[in-house]
């Protein structure tokens, strides 16, 4: 029983869960990926449409590296990406360390890479604008993605 609860808490350990705040700033942007497969035309509202994929932007010098955080409310039961959503109260601002548009602007490229990459990480983002009740916040599974120099 012992060396259970001991694999079972080191498993737990080895996965990260960050938090982010998308806002829809200025180098943010918001593509909405689709309907949903089943039903889409009652299935319209967040986040039961087909998902989102979050843009943070970041130029350095003359470049600018793009880093998407993506969602999908559907996905085939073969794919590694599982969607997931959470309905949460607003006081989860104040016990989670979210990552927000001012911390999205005073990191380089490879600090958000380093943060965000990697299978142990798992993802929650709250997209700012679709806070409408503040006691029933949809908090979203989302996969980092970025394109790495060739």
């Amino acid at each position: 029983m012992l060396i259970l609860l001991l694999s079972s808490a080191y498993a737990n350990a080895q996965q990260d869960t960050l938090f982010v705040l998308f806002q829809n700033v200025e180098s943010n942007n918001i593509t909405k990926v689709g309907k949903h497969r089943n039903d889409p035309e009652s299935k319209k509202y967040y986040p039961f449409d087909g998902g989102r994929h979050y843009r943070v932007s970041k130029t350095t010098g003359k470049f600018e590296d793009s880093y998407a955080f993506l969602f999908w409310s559907y996905t085939p039961k073969w794919m590694d990406f599982k969607f997931s959503y959470k309905v949460v109260d607003s006081c989860i601002f104040r016990k989670k360390d979210f990552k927000d548009a001012t911390w999205f602007e005073s990191k380089t490229g490879s600090e958000f890479v380093e943060t965000f990459s990697g299978r142990d990480k798992i993802i929650y983002l709250i997209d700012e604008t679709e806070i409408t009740d503040k006691n029933n916040i949809y908090m979203v599974r989302v996969y980092f993605d970025y394109s790495s120099p060739e």
